[in-house]
């Protein structure tokens, strides 16, 4: 997950997330974002233009602000094998000034 720059109160935080297949076929992922709920609160999700959209896939994302945790879930009509393949964008708001700490973790 690349790491935003420091934010400012009020501003917009994108992340980006991609997956890295490592070359094995998937057809499904599930897959936890976490981040701090006292600094950044999630406002919306988007997966317009990204290799999961082209391929006919669908993501649903479920998310948890009092655990700071958003579950990230899809499936594809056919699967996929890339070293940088586009899943969505998440797009936060920040709640106090400084770094944001991202990070994720990926299902079996």
């Amino acid at each position: 997950i690349p790491i935003p720059a420091p934010t400012v109160v009020g501003a917009n935080v994108t992340v980006d997330i991609f997956v890295n297949t490592g070359g094995v076929l998937l057809g499904s992922l599930d897959m936890y974002l976490y981040y701090p709920p006292s600094q950044v609160e999630l406002l919306d999700f988007s997966d317009a233009g990204t290799h999961l959209k082209a391929n006919g896939g669908t993501l649903k994302v479920t998310n948890n602000p009092s655990a700071g945790s958003a579950l990230l879930g899809g499936i594809l009509s056919t699967g996929f094998a890339d070293p940088r393949y586009s899943v969505g964008r998440l797009v936060f708001r920040a709640l106090a000034t400084g770094p944001v700490p991202f990070w994720g973790q990926f299902q079996n």
